[in-house]
């Protein structure tokens, strides 16, 4: 349990790890004593039977979980039963099993109506009789195994005219049990209907059924009103069933096998390899025990609890509908088991009458009935045992001995009772604590609970409280290896969290998983998309060092941003964040509300990575550097508001980044109102304003983004970087883009550096030739339609484009009709010059490439601006820190640039004394602090800088 809490802690889990709620402590399970008390007093608590898999080894009931399944080679036996009806003359039955110690108990043969069966026409030991069995394995069955070449095939027939034939057992004559039986339940030894248990992959067709010695055969049994029925006791021997008392269950097949044959039912044996369950612990292989169980009766609650179901909110939809399924479809619950460790049922019985008992619902109440000095401080078996009373019976008014019953609760009542045992109660006895927190908000659990955890809440609670244990469920799916196998050892597939956790990190591993999840589906373990997380985390990370950054190198103070929208002093995109912000907001309350984890993550992502990083970053990076005051405030204030939206939202994902983020920005912002909680985990949820929520801005800086991206392709592909201002674009676009467009024109122009946005129609080069299959299609009057394409490029263009036409019909200059279809021409369009294209999904654009001696003056300004500050920032300079710069460039052009702009360049990147070289040699005479060399447009520059004191 400490190891357990240890690892949960280590993953952020946060939880009551001081008061965990543990179902070994006796107030737990007074909770569970507490619901069998509960179904008792409304009568719903009765013993009855239930087949269960059992280790006879170790006397013990085994759980799935329990089971090792090894591949063992048994004795399998064809056995025929008798046909009890006047039509089915000398007709027999002949049913298939691995299993013969279980043809005592045999109580029914199950059929497939959906199936043909056949009788077929044996001489057996020298009798000529009709065997029934499927058509599809009278080749394998007849054939192959009986060894007859031509199968007299009788007659065929459906599964379905098979239902209720009866038949007569082959131990009839040597038991009288079987009459019994019968008379007890109609339909022992007939013919049932049970598809899903029925197939053609061997045997005939027609299944052995022993309600007693199989979870299978117990449910056909059940729906058809048929009792288990097994004698085996606890260590697997016949008691009490002549003339197999005695006999050890699968271990004395051979001796079951010899009295089948003796009752002339065995028609064929043969070694057949198989996997069969084994017990974990003792490693031999399992039987089935009829046992007495304690069960909760529920069957007729099904309408109720369907109709609760109906009123909780399932994720997926899915789950709720598997689970409705469930409950229409509900059994009786069988709530024990045949262990030593677990919560003993508290039933004390009268030793003489087993039908008398009393139910104990609490420790106190147990003193009190067994007349106890004091409480006992454990109630496990070992101690519970040992309390035994005498009382008059309520039944006979004599006194009798009272013993508590030899089982323990289900682990799975241990879960059910979670819900309230969760709250302490009844130990707390606080039943306005309870009703203030139940029923459970909020759970989540895998999609194998549908019929574990979640139908023993929903039952449980109904027994206790008449109501749903929990309003909203989060179903989730498991983690499968990246080939979408289940991790297994024995593969040797499966990945501890902690490699996860050692590889990238507590934070990394919960973020994937988090938004990798789908509710109800498996996910595929992907290490790559862990690497993702860990590198948007990292641009997250560095938002937070340009915000720094940013607010070291301008030393602006930042403002509340409520306070900048009052003032009018944000501009379209701090209105296109705060928009973007709260738009987000909206959307990750809805999915937090609607309990749809998964989508949360890429929605901050967007936020923070799209929106932030590469939108707004982008858009304001000369306004953060500029010399406007209000817009540095303004950047500043965003951005630092957007981070803490950010880590705020971050903070139930990845808990450890968002502190490490936001106690930076409380270190660097300490008189900010955002950063005056001690931790990000005590700030509270951020508040939706949707008055900051503008749909028109965020829906035009969108088609504003596609336009930047455009251009942008536009300048790679010419290889003219940013710095290098552009003449001129034109878009062609609808008048819907156009004035969106419009709107964003100043950001696309600052953005792409541009001199000018147009919109309006380029056409156009079109050049049509004729198509390689005019000479086979007209062969005599080839050249003339060369002559005509030629002659009508602009028409034929047009029907190129026309996807409304497929063919066209022209006159060609000797008066003779021809049709061109679109096969017939080929037509090329290429971008007049000097345009360079690129594309949206809605509209072109086209970037004017000339260059003129304007636009090179400023673009290398630019470019040697970039260089000045790169060799700052290398010399460790802050905004305000001074230099004196050295630059020596030999090509005239540019000297004669950087000459005319010394002011501007000094102005820019804080020059106290600009000196301009023309002779690389003599930096090296200025004893500069740190010397670069740099190369624009294949023109070298050497540039040197010394710190001002």
């Amino acid at each position: 349990m400490a190891e357990m809490t240890k690892t949960f802690q280590y993953m952020a889990v946060w939880m009551d790890w001081d008061h965990p709620y543990m179902s070994i402590t006796r107030d737990y399970m007074e909770g569970e004593w507490f619901l069998i008390k509960e179904a008792h007093k409304k009568g719903r608590l009765y013993p009855g039977e239930k087949t269960m898999t059992w280790d006879a080894a170790n006397g013990t009931a085994l759980a799935k979980h329990e089971l090792e399944y090894k591949k063992v080679t048994d004795e399998a036996i064809y056995v025929r039963f008798k046909v009890l009806s006047g039509e089915w003359t000398n007709s027999y039955l002949v049913i298939w099993t691995t299993t013969p110690w279980t043809i005592p108990f045999n109580l029914a043969i199950m059929v497939h109506t959906g199936l043909t069966y056949v009788q077929v026409k044996v001489n057996h030991h020298g009798e000529d009789q009709n065997w029934i069995l499927c058509k599809d394995l009278v080749e394998d069955f007849i054939v192959k195994k009986i060894g007859v070449e031509k199968p007299d095939i009788q007659k065929e027939f459906s599964g379905e005219s098979l239902k209720g034939l009866a038949y007569q057992h082959i131990f009839e004559d040597i038991t009288d049990v079987y009459k019994k039986l019968k008379k007890e339940m109609p339909k022992v030894h007939t013919v049932v209907a049970a598809n899903e248990f029925v197939n053609t992959h061997t045997g005939t067709g027609l299944v052995h059924c022993a309600p007693g010695c199989g979870p299978e055969d117990y449910e056909v049994g059940y729906r058809n009103g048929i009792r288990p029925f097994n004698t085996v006791d606890v260590v697997g021997v016949f008691r009490d069933f002549s003339p197999f008392t005695g006999l050890l269950a699968r271990k004395n097949d051979p001796d079951f096998i010899n009295f089948i044959d003796k009752s002339k039912g065995l028609v064929y044996k043969h070694q057949y390899e198989h996997e069969y369950p084994h017990g974990d612990r003792s490693k031999e292989g399992v039987i089935y025990r009829t046992t007495k169980q304690w069960f909760f009766k529920v069957e007729d609650l099904k309408d109720k609890l369907v109709e609760q179901n109906d009123k909780i909110k399932w994720v997926p939809d899915s789950a709720g509908n598997a689970f409705k399924s469930w409950l229409k479809n509900l059994r009786d619950n069988s709530i024990s088991k045949q262990r030593f460790w677990g919560t003993p049922v508290p039933v004390w019985e009268n030793v003489d009458d087993p039908s008398d008992y009393l139910v104990i619902g609490s420790v106190k109440e147990l003193v009190e009935v067994a007349g106890l000095k004091e409480e006992p401080k454990d109630i496990h078996i070992p101690t519970v045992d040992k309390i035994v009373f005498k009382r008059i019976s309520s039944k006979d008014g004599k006194e009798h001995e009272y013993r508590r019953v030899p089982d323990v609760l289900d682990v799975w009542v241990d879960a059910g009772t979670a819900s309230w045992n969760s709250l302490e109660f009844p130990l707390l006895k606080d039943k306005a604590f309870l009703d203030k927190w139940y029923p459970i908000d909020f759970i989540v659990e895998g999609r194998d609970q549908i019929r574990g955890w979640f139908n023993l809440l929903h039952i449980a609670s109904n027994l206790a409280f008449d109501g749903p244990a929990f309003k909203n469920v989060y179903m989730h799916g498991f983690v499968q290896d990246s080939m979408g196998r289940k991790m297994s050892k024995s593969i040797g597939n499966y990945i501890l969290p902690s490699e996860v956790i050692n590889a990238f990190g507590v934070d990394c591993m919960r973020y994937y998983f988090i938004g990798a999840a789908n509710p109800g589906l498996d996910m595929n373990y992907n290490p790559n998309s862990i690497k993702a997380v860990r590198k948007n985390l990292n641009i997250f990370w560095n938002l937070f060092s340009y915000l720094k950054a940013t607010a070291d190198a301008t030393e602006v103070e930042t403002l509340p941003v409520s306070q900048l929208v009052k003032d009018k002093k944000l501009d379209m995109e701090e209105e296109y964040v705060l928009s973007k912000l709260h738009s987000t907001l909206k959307k990750v309350n809805a999915s937090l509300d609607g309990f749809r984890f998964g989508e949360v993550p890429p929605l901050i992502e967007d936020f923070l990575l799209n929106t932030i990083s590469h939108t707004y970053l982008q858009l304001v990076w000369e306004k953060a550097s500029g010399d406007s005051e209000d817009g540095k405030i303004a950047v500043v204030s965003v951005v630092l508001e957007s981070l803490i939206f950010g880590a705020t939202l971050l903070a139930p994902l990845v808990p450890i980044f968002a502190e490490k983020v936001y106690q930076n920005m409380k270190a660097t912002f300490p008189s900010s109102p955002l950063c005056k909680e001690e931790s990000i985990h005590l700030r509270s949820w951020p508040s939706l304003d949707e008055t900051y929520i503008k749909p028109t801005i965020e829906a035009d800086m969108a088609v504003v983004q596609e336009a930047t991206t455009s251009i942008l392709y536009c300048r790679d592909r010419i290889g003219l970087g940013t710095k290098w201002p552009v003449k001129r674009v034109l878009v062609d676009c609808s008048p819907e883009v156009e004035a969106q467009l419009t709107r964003g024109k100043s950001l696309i122009v600052r953005r792409t550096n541009i001199r000018e946005l147009g919109f309006e129609k380029v056409k156009a080069e079109i050049s049509v030739e004729p198509g390689r299959s005019i000479g086979r299609a007209f062969r005599e009057k080839t050249q003339k339609v060369q002559k005509y394409i030629a002659e009508h490029k602009d028409s034929l263009a047009e029907f190129a484009d026309d996807n409304s036409k497929t063919q066209i019909e022209v006159t060609l200059d000797t008066g003779a009709t021809v049709v061109l279809t679109k096969e017939h021409i080929v037509t090329k369009r290429s971008v007049p010059e000097p345009f360079v294209k690129g594309e949206t999904k809605t509209f072109a654009v086209f970037m004017d490439k000339t260059r003129t001696p304007e636009l090179e003056e400023e673009g290398f300004l630019r470019e040697t601006t970039r260089r000045v500050q790169m060799l700052r920032k290398a010399l460790g300079l802050h905004r305000k820190q001074r230099i004196n710069l050295v630059i020596a460039v030999e090509n005239k052009d540019l000297h004669s640039i950087l000459s005319k702009n010394k002011d501007f360049l000094s102005d820019r990147v804080g020059v106290s004394d600009f000196k301009l070289l023309n002779n690389f040699k003599e930096v090296e005479e200025q004893k500069m602090d740190k010397v670069t060399e740099e190369e624009v447009k294949k023109i070298k520059l050497v540039l040197g800088a010394t710190l001002v004191n």
